[in-house]
């Protein structure tokens, strides 16, 4: 008889053969960048840090990618391109890439997006590979990434810190 795998035993959604068990992952340190912004920012207004919570519960049902095809509804959907709209008007829109700095909820926001693209590339290669029905996931993680990039300039801009651009576009075409 076959010895399971200890790591297996401790967390079963853990699968081997499915990049969903990646996904799982990066959604739980996610979910913990989340947790780690939640205890510097409760200077922030309380609304955006209910919205904020509620994308750590997103990312904690994420766990579930592993066992479930698509688990993000259209309702879902509509939540997060509402939240996304609201607040990019909020917000001086960027004429370069932006360094990641500045006040530390917004650079820990700047983390959460990075590792939310990571999860992205990895939702994107499981649906083909795996033959996966997740759209509404990628679609859903796509805006969420850009949320919270514009949640990161809007942390800098109440809090009076410049979001330092690296390059202008037209340089990066050089």
């Amino acid at each position: 008889m076959e010895k399971p795998d200890p790591l297996f035993l401790r967390c079963p959604c853990l699968e081997k053969e499915s990049m969903g068990s990646d996904i799982s992952l990066l959604n739980d340190e996610i979910a913990s960048y989340i947790g780690w912004f939640l205890s510097v920012a409760d200077d922030l207004p309380q609304d955006l840090l209910e919205d904020i919570h509620r994308c750590q519960e997103y990312h904690m049902r994420l766990l579930a990618a592993v066992s479930e095809d698509d688990i993000i509804q259209e309702s879902d959907l509509e939540w997060i391109m509402d939240k996304f709209a609201r607040i990019k008007i909020q917000c001086q829109v960027p004429k370069g890439y932006v360094y990641p700095n500045g006040d530390e909820a917004a650079t820990i926001m700047h983390i959460v997006r990075a590792k939310t693209r990571e999860m992205i590339r990895i939702a994107y290669f499981m649906e083909n590979k795996e033959k996966r029905k997740i759209s509404n996931l990628i679609e859903f993680a796509n805006v969420l990434s850009n949320y919270y990039f514009y949640i990161a300039i809007r942390i800098n801009e109440m809090k009076g810190r410049e979001n330092m651009i690296f390059k202008g576009f037209d340089e990066l075409k050089k």
